[in-house]
């Protein structure tokens, strides 16, 4: 801006000088009239010189506050963004709890079942063995083994009855614990999906912001060029914002794609992502996710690279992807992070 302010000062001052040397010139063969005319043509010019500075230097103040404005603002969000990515983190982190959780309790069933299941064995061949004995001894004994033989029936029966019933008894324990926990890990689910939701509504304010500068900054850009000033708009946009608002709803979609299919809110939730990365199109930006394409040389990717036994030779494929390539009206402004499996 200042520079244009100097050259139509330069300019100026040529037009003066040139006018007062050829003023000179002709100054015999012009009237008083003309001369004054002449002169009073140089003030206007002097002042309209003057208004220019003064409404350049009004729109530089402007163009600063706005600046200033929009750092501000954009460090507020990406705090709240982080803020956000730190609660997400946190449920988790409790939802992996809850998993362990009832892997364990699975395993505990299994190794009971197990147990109960070699003491009833062990019991039917010590009874099958016991009641061998006593069919043999029956042949010598009189009717007193044979009430020997029903009265040990009745309680190896009445032992057998009492373990089995034990057994019945603590299935059904770990039955309402494993329904417990899985009731917890339908809530848990549940609750990262209303997360999720708030989360977007959020990022809908986040993007609504978004919009916003962008709209000022295109009017800033259209009073530049008004007052002749060259500037390139899109060089001048901060795209922190929009990158984090690109890298959140990558997450969101890796979230959602692990929960099951019936849990409560989730169509709903994933309308509503979809509709939050439109508007991200809308405004320029496109997210691009590598997640199951094959690895090429060349790809505009950072790459770490992982073997794999379940390839086969010379197969590569992109397996896990950290952050995804986001594209500002197709100019790429971060580029993807990615795991390659290598056969």
């Amino acid at each position: 801006m200042k520079k244009t302010i100097l050259s139509a000062l330069i300019c100026s001052s040529f037009f003066v000088v040139n006018s007062t040397s050829s003023f000179g010139a002709i100054q015999q063969s012009m009237t008083t009239e003309d001369i004054v005319a002449i002169q009073e043509t140089i003030v206007l010019q002097q002042q309209k010189i003057s208004d220019i500075q003064s409404s350049n230097e009004k729109l530089l103040s402007t163009l600063e506050k706005q600046g200033a404005e929009y750092k501000a603002e954009s460090k507020e969000r990406l705090e709240q963004l982080s803020e956000l990515k730190v609660a997400v983190e946190d449920v988790n982190t409790r939802l992996d709890d809850t998993n362990q959780s009832i892997y364990a309790l699975e395993n505990t069933t299994k190794i009971s079942e197990q147990n109960l299941k070699k003491d009833i064995d062990s019991l039917g061949a010590d009874t099958v063995e016991r009641t061998s004995d006593l069919d043999d001894k029956l042949t010598n004994n009189s009717l007193l083994g044979l009430l020997g033989l029903l009265g040990l029936l009745g309680i190896l029966g009445g032992s057998y009855w009492y373990l089995r019933k034990q057994h019945n008894q603590e299935n059904v324990g770990l039955v309402n614990k494993v329904q417990s926990a899985l009731e917890g890990v339908k809530k848990a689910e549940e609750n990262i999906v209303q997360s999720d939701a708030q989360l977007i509504t959020q990022l809908h304010e986040v993007l609504a912001q978004l919009k916003l500068e962008h709209a000022n900054l295109a009017e800033a850009s259209a009073i530049t060029a008004s007052t002749h000033m060259v500037s390139d708009s899109e060089d001048d946009i901060d795209h922190g914002l929009a990158i984090k608002l690109a890298d959140e709803i990558h997450r969101m979609r890796r979230r959602i794609s692990a929960l099951p299919e019936d849990t409560k809110g989730l169509k709903s939730l994933s309308k509503s992502l979809e509709r939050l990365e439109e508007e991200l199109e809308d405004n320029g930006y496109e997210i691009i996710d590598y997640m199951g394409m094959n690895y090429t040389e060349g790809m505009t990717v950072k790459a770490r690279f992982i073997p794999s036994d379940e390839l086969d030779e010379d197969e590569s494929i992109i397996t896990r992807v950290v952050y995804p390539q986001v594209n500002f009206n197709d100019k790429l402004i971060q580029q993807a992070d990615v795991e390659v499996s290598v056969g």
